[in-house]
């Protein structure tokens, strides 16, 4: 149980969308190559050789299975999974490595909830956050963290919550558990991103699952010091009264200030204190049961020392490398809170004490 573990395979690293331009509000984004691809997984794996015997707690997963037919039909319905059979992109069957990534996700979740890890990382391609129920969308196929936690009920969680710092909104998570009130959704994503109308604080479940779904979409150009007030004031309120048996985060890196995807400017410090955060709250309510899973970022010069901040609090060890970003630069470019971020801070916090009570939901089988 004492070791953080990272799930990887090779053909992560062969994972490429097509190559076609990709636009924001008013840019382009990397219109001359694949605007995915396994070179931004391939750097980030390349850390734990990097980094070497300074993360003695850090364990490489390369040993899991392929998704099948009826783990991936939790959420994706059997037309949509005919339609993927056999589906090629640029490097080869892209289902096959989409089917894959799920496994690693699924495998290392159950690792995670049997306590076989303290907690884990799935470095995988394609992403899942995405992934419509029917269909793929933004580089994403399958939805690996919705999978993810719906396993995680099925071995016993009562409640599940999911924690989505993508630079762009978690669509997938908020569409699975709609109506669901036994897993809290909460995505801090930059407003008005991807997808296009989504994203919204008035997006906030139905049914039993009214309150369970929670969105902070924030302004352009914010970073550490707003991200430290919505932990402080919205999520880790949220989880107190939500006690959940299992934490899952979709961990983008596409919210650092060198991301060319969007505009954030988070550092890799604040991977660092986000990933603490979560550790925290994990061990508070979940017994430690943490999992997350790889989702954007698009910088590969810099999202490694980001990663490597995130591998250092998972496991609990410094590894004593220095970023050079910050070192030239500093650490204060994003810590003040202007009021645009505020009034969305406060309109989040209102809706954080309206989340479910954890005592009277869901049933932990822990």
């Amino acid at each position: 149980m004492s070791r953080t573990g990272v799930a990887w395979s090779d053909d992560f690293a062969t994972h490429q969308t097509a190559r076609q331009p990709a636009f924001g509000d008013d840019y382009e984004f990397l219109p001359d190559e694949g605007w995915d691809s396994g070179l931004r997984v391939q750097c980030l794996r390349d850390v734990l050789s990097h980094a070497g015997e300074a993360l003695p707690a850090v364990a490489l997963i390369e040993d899991f299975r392929t998704a099948e037919p009826h783990q991936l039909a939790m959420f994706h319905p059997p037309a949509y999974l005919s339609e993927r059979d056999g589906v090629a992109g640029p490097a080869g069957d892209q289902t096959a490595a989409a089917r894959l990534a799920a496994g690693a996700v699924l495998d290392l979740g159950r690792a995670v909830w049997s306590r076989q890890l303290r907690n884990g990382y799935a470095l995988v391609r394609p992403a899942g956050h995405h992934a419509r129920a029917d269909g793929s969308a933004g580089g994403c196929v399958f939805a690996n963290g919705v999978l993810a936690a719906i396993q995680a009920r099925r071995l016993g969680a009562g409640r599940v919550l999911m924690v989505d710092w993508d630079a762009h909104h978690g669509n997938s998570q908020q569409e699975a558990f709609w109506a669901d009130p036994t897993v809290l959704t909460i995505s801090v994503h930059q407003a008005r991103a991807y997808p296009p109308g989504t994203g919204g604080t008035d997006a906030r479940g139905a049914g039993a699952g009214r309150g369970a779904t929670l969105n902070v979409p924030l302004p352009m150009g914010r970073g550490g010091g707003v991200y430290r007030r919505v932990f402080a004031e919205v999520i880790e309120p949220a989880a107190d009264r939500f006690r959940p048996d299992m934490v899952l985060v979709a961990s983008g890196l596409d919210g650092s200030y060198l991301d060319p995807s969007a505009r954030l400017a988070l550092h890799s410090g604040d991977y660092g204190w986000m990933t603490a955060r979560m550790v925290d709250l994990a061990e508070r309510h979940a017994g430690g049961r943490l999992l997350m899973t790889h989702e954007g970022g698009y910088a590969p010069h810099f999202m490694p020392i980001c990663f490597l901040r995130i591998l250092e609090q998972l496991s609990g060890t410094g590894s004593g490398i220095a970023d050079p970003f910050l070192a030239r630069w500093g650490d204060d470019f994003a810590a003040s809170v202007p009021v645009e971020a505020e009034r969305v801070i406060e309109e989040c916090a209102a809706l954080a004490a309206e989340v479910p009570d954890g005592a009277a939901v869901g049933h932990s089988g822990t």
